[in-house]
């Protein structure tokens, strides 16, 4: 064996193949090229299927819907698993995005499921690696303390969720 087979089994190489290879789960594959020598990438919508790394029968996910910047949403108002939440702060202050399990804006005071501090015109991204489950619905707010909800109506938030 030459070392140019040896250095492509560790750098992966591609095949072109009228037919694409039918894998089981944990089998590695080689890179499919089309005839002219192009990678082949297939890109499944969201909603399809289950998130990258879960099982084919989890069920389909959705994403949140933002309208634009806000203080406090409504992710869903049914029970729900949550799979990643990802936006900005686009206000002046840092604050906590906090996200509870409810139909809709609890009161000031409330203890949210989880807050996620986020400074001023920064942003943050969380992906699971085991959904978090929300028995009633998913609702989230910008709070100006951390610990407990201090509901700001002035924030600026971006967010958007995955769920199922």
């Amino acid at each position: 064996m030459g070392w140019e087979t040896s250095i492509f089994r560790w750098l992966g190489f591609g095949r072109h193949n009228t037919t694409p290879p039918s894998l089981v789960p944990g089998e590695v594959g080689e890179l499919q090229l089309d005839p002219h020598g192009n990678l082949k990438v297939t890109v499944v919508a969201a909603g399809v299927g289950p998130p990258m790394g879960l099982r084919a029968d989890s069920p389909a996910t959705s994403w949140s819907a933002p309208s634009g910047l806000a203080a406090h949403g409504t992710i869903r108002e049914a029970p729900c698993l949550l799979y990643r939440v990802f936006g900005s702060n686009e206000g002046p202050a840092k604050r906590w995005i906090m996200l509870f399990d409810a139909t809709s804006l609890p009161a000031d005071g409330a203890l949210p499921s989880f807050a996620i501090p986020v400074v001023e015109g920064g942003s943050f991204a969380i992906d699971l690696q085991r959904t978090r489950p929300f028995a009633s619905g998913l609702a989230w707010a910008a709070s100006s303390t951390p610990g407990t909800l201090t509901i700001d109506p002035g924030a600026c938030i971006w967010l958007n969720a995955e769920y199922a």
